[in-house]
């Protein structure tokens, strides 16, 4: 396609997928056996309905619970973990000549 010597964009698509409403994680810690290493349903959306079900990760490889704040925690593992499935459920692809589009900006 020519652009005739001008920055252009074309040949954009979408695409569209249903992500996870919630995550969960678990994990075990040995050194605290008895210890409840679940952090609950995580939902970063706030109650979007566009998504729909639960994805459950086991073996996270955390030591505590802890808040999504919390670095390497296992309610910081499941924020992580929502948001990158939320970064899947709308994609637009396209081809471009300006070296100044970059992805993520807006």
């Amino acid at each position: 396609m020519s652009d005739s010597g001008t920055e252009a964009v074309w040949d954009l698509n979408t695409a569209y997928s249903v992500v996870s409403r919630s995550v969960t994680t678990r994990d075990y810690n040995y050194r605290e056996a008895m210890a409840e290493m679940t952090t609950g349903q995580f939902d970063v959306t706030g109650g979007d309905n566009t998504t729909y079900g639960e994805a459950y990760h086991y073996a996270d490889n955390f030591l505590k619970t802890g808040d999504k704040a919390t670095p390497e925690s296992g309610a910081f593992y499941a924020r992580i973990r929502h948001e990158r499935y939320l970064n899947g459920r709308a994609i637009l692809k396209g081809q471009s000549t300006s070296s100044l589009l970059m992805p993520g900006w807006r």
